[in-house]
């Protein structure tokens, strides 16, 4: 390294300072192959922090035998920082989640805005980078973007990517349902997995089938889709097992069958803010024969036999 500062090393001991300078680098950086992308930012950053005089004297010399020199005379800290005292930082990354029984509402540092349904879990940076706002979502969700043309706002959930400029629709991707629906109210937006693509508008639902990674696209009545927003629960021909598990969520509860057949009886009905026992009563009202039970531990147990 003296010689190297005083220019009378050796063109044999320049290689084996440059050799022992990459493996340096890479093993304390990035620990990847060095490549000329590197080499190019190093050289940048040490010029500009070099002193006029040196930059004559040596203006084109080994950008890697000064990186070594300084990374051996002055310390690691300092040459990382020239490298990458630039480069924007990740953003902290925040991940809220709701138990079963809860909803939660979000405002993103773009604006947008998030209603999360319960049993849901998303993940979303602090701040956006300058290029793209992308959050994770396991669950569902309402979404109300805040519209921004130069920055796509894409919504991950599992292998179905969401993308949209600004618009407001509703995500159910439950990792327990082998489908993921997305179901628009406003604005346009885009589904794609793989090399499958779809575009929705308002009032149209796009279907992700897990299994064959295929989507579908149908339309529908928005209000129905969105009416969990308001603490409604609806049910068209639902299976009692389909119920079951909407009221688990919902509620916070676990229900378990005195039989099989049970689980196969249909029901409709919508409940307008209804607490558990009201909507269990009807449900045994319309269903003469079938009986309820609750039991500790928040289970309910469903037994006798189901009837129109």
């Amino acid at each position: 390294m003296k010689k190297f500062l005083n220019r009378s090393i050796e063109p044999g001991e320049e290689r084996a300072l440059e050799d022992f300078d990459k493996k340096m680098l890479s093993r304390f950086f990035l620990e990847e192959e060095w490549d000329s992308r590197h080499s190019n930012k190093i050289r940048k950053s040490i010029l500009k922090a070099l002193p006029k005089e040196e930059k004559k004297v040596r203006p084109v010399f080994s950008v890697m035998k000064v990186a070594a020199s300084i990374v051996l005379l002055l310390g690691l800290g300092v040459l990382a920082y020239y490298i990458f005292n630039n480069e924007p930082q990740p953003a902290a990354k925040i991940v809220k989640t709701t138990d079963w029984g809860q909803k939660l509402d979000l405002v993103l540092a773009d604006g947008s805005k998030i209603k999360l349904n319960s049993g849901s879990v998303i993940k979303f940076p602090e701040t956006f980078n300058d290029s793209i706002r992308e959050v994770e979502l396991d669950g569902e969700a309402f979404f109300d973007v805040a519209e921004n043309p130069g920055k796509p706002f894409v919504i991950r959930s599992e292998n179905l990517k969401t993308t949209v400029l600004g618009t407001s629709f509703n995500i159910n991707a439950d990792p327990g349902n082998e489908k993921i629906a997305v179901t628009v109210a406003t604005g346009q937006v885009k589904i794609e997995s793989g090399n499958n693509e779809a575009f929705l508008t308002p009032n149209e639902q796009g279907i992700f089938d897990k299994s064959s990674s295929t989507i579908s696209k149908k339309t529908i009545d928005i209000r129905t889709f969105l009416e969990w927003k308001e603490g409604i629960l609806r049910f068209e021909n639902s299976t009692l097992a389909e119920v079951a598990v909407k009221l688990g969520r919902w509620f916070n509860v676990k229900f378990e069958f005195e039989n099989e057949e049970i689980k196969k009886c249909r029901f409709t009905g919508k409940f307008n803010n209804e607490g558990l026992q009201t909507i269990l009563e009807g449900l045994v009202f319309v269903k003469e024969g079938l009986v309820f039970q609750r039991e500790q531990n928040n289970v309910i147990v469903l037994s006798g036999k189901c009837t129109d």
